[in-house]
């Protein structure tokens, strides 16, 4: 836990204890005061003489010396911690005195560092409301701290009224949603009827499913059918971890009242279910499925705003008829027929990220983008899966014909670092992509003799004055066995080298590739 969330809910601690502490300090004073009332009556009597009285009252007389000799000492233990209850008492309070509008930006700091919700099972604007009358008064005076839910269904109970709650309080501020486990079967807690008024409530809305056992999938009761009713407050939609394997029942449209959509990523939902007509402002669209040429012809001409495409690839060779997307920004795809639809560079005039798999069949394409002049509108290139060298000394080669390169990334590499840039800082290469700045290495693999070509290379580079000013390194999650883990030791040699050298590979795991 950061010092800053320590601090934090260290204050609340001290604040939600004020009147707790207040209250037992007034009783402790009130019974201090009877109880000296008491002593003092004692006093008065024991300094009589009782020494001809009848026994009986002799013996009353020593039992009161007794008793009041033990209270006595009680009033001192009393004294000492109503002192102790009254410093507590002034500091809670004066914690608590503080203004509203501090108070508020108390609360705003303190549900920044707890924005993941998997941290605390009590949302802290619960916790918050629930301190004393003037933290709750803020707290329920902000409808924007209402304005985060997480449903999450592994853990899920009485949700209901956890939902009325925020929807009462949330004061009219469209919410960001986030499901996860949303089952693809029948379910009971929460109701359809209040997750839908979530969804209609929501700008954002972020799902991850759960994957049902065949035989259990239920197309017309599961979570997904929501998406049918009305979101007219909807942004951006967020699916993922869709089973592959389930199919949509015929007929059924999803997403189609979502008047103000930008944001939809489908993960392998069937786009069958989708009308692009309703979809006018979508810019940015994802899915992991391979797409017809019907369905992408569609797409583009409903959505002429598209500004970032993600797809796995068509699932056949266009059929040569150029199509033209003027505010297309980004593409991701991981086969050569989404290039060969837009067939030439004129067609994506503005496009600046290209995010491709590293494939022979797929540089053919980006060639043809190139062949008659410069590509100046790209400015970040991802190769993926680079697992064969002659083709990755291939793409280097492309990338003469991209004078405005800014950033290169290399995803999930298999020994072909060190050939790659053992060819670049050649001489006749080591200026290709004069403006780079940044080099991004996810998931390769660094045996020494990769590092050694890395660190080579960025001096070659520093020598020709083109140095590259950013470098991460990043291996993280499973892995291969036989992947080379990056020596950390050698990050100072690169700091050297690099403005910035950003390097993470403690959560690396090496398993066997089956595993994979």
């Amino acid at each position: 836990m950061s010092a800053h969330m320590q601090s934090l809910l260290g204050f609340v601690h001290v604040v939600s204890d004020q009147e707790h502490t207040m209250d037992i300090a007034t009783k402790v004073t009130a019974t201090t005061v009877e109880l000296t009332k008491f002593t003092t009556l004692a006093r008065q009597i024991l300094e009589q003489d009782w020494t001809a009285a009848p026994s009986p009252v002799r013996d009353a007389v020593l039992r009161l010396r007794s008793a009041s000799g033990a209270v006595e000492k009680a009033v001192d233990a009393l004294a000492a911690s109503a002192s102790d209850l009254g410093i507590r008492s002034r500091r809670a309070a004066s914690a608590a005195s503080l203004p509203n509008d501090v108070v508020h930006e108390i609360f705003r700091a303190w549900f920044a560092l707890c924005s993941n919700p998997r941290s605390f099972r009590v949302p802290a604007v619960f916790t918050a409301a629930s301190v004393n009358k003037q933290w709750r008064s803020v707290a329920l005076q902000s409808g924007s701290f209402w304005a985060d839910i997480t449903i999450d269904f592994a853990h899920v109970s009485n949700v209901d009224d956890h939902i009325d709650i925020i929807l009462k309080r949330r004061q009219g501020y469209p919410l960001d949603l986030t499901i996860r486990g949303a089952p693809l079967t029948i379910w009971t807690d929460p109701s359809a009827d209040r997750l839908a008024r979530l969804f209609s409530a929501s700008r954002t809305i972020d799902i991850q499913f759960s994957w049902p056992e065949m035989d259990e999938y239920e197309p017309d009761d599961c979570v997904l059918t929501l998406f049918q009713t009305a979101l007219p407050l909807a942004e951006s939609i967020i699916c993922s971890n869709f089973c592959t394997e389930s199919l949509l029942p015929t007929g059924m449209q999803l997403f189609t009242l979502c008047p103000n959509l930008r944001r939809l990523e489908m993960d392998c939902i069937p786009l069958e279910a989708v009308d692009w007509s309703l979809m006018p402002h979508l810019t940015t669209f994802t899915t992991t499925r391979f797409v017809t040429e019907s369905q992408l012809h569609t797409l583009c001409t409903s959505c002429p705003g598209l500004a970032e495409l993600s797809l796995r690839d068509l699932d056949t060779t266009p059929n040569g008829t150029i199509r033209t997307m003027p505010d297309l920004r980004r593409v991701h795809c991981t086969g050569p027929n989404v290039l060969q639809y837009f067939g030439q560079r004129s067609a994506v005039p503005v496009l600046e990220t290209l995010e491709i798999g590293c494939t022979a069949s797929i540089l053919v394409q980006l060639l043809s983008f190139t062949h008659d002049a410069p590509w100046t509108s790209l400015r970040v290139l991802q190769l993926a899966r680079v697992w064969n060298s002659d083709t990755a000394i291939e793409f280097l080669h492309a990338m003469r014909h991209l004078p405005n390169l800014d950033e290169l990334r290399l995803l999930y590499e298999s020994d072909c670092l060190v050939h790659f840039f053992q060819r670049w800082e050649k001489a006749d290469c080591v200026e290709i992509a004069p403006k780079l700045q940044s080099l991004v290495l996810r998931q390769c693999s660094f045996p020494p003799s990769a590092t050694r070509a890395l660190a080579a290379f960025l001096l070659a580079r520093t020598c020709v004055s083109k140095k590259i000013r950013r470098l991460e390194i990043v291996q993280e999650g499973l892995m291969p066995y036989e992947t080379g883990i990056f020596a950390k030791w050698m990050t100072p040699r690169f700091e050297q080298l690099v403005d910035e050298v950003v390097v993470d590979v403690d959560t690396v795991d090496l398993v066997d590739s089956s595993f994979l």
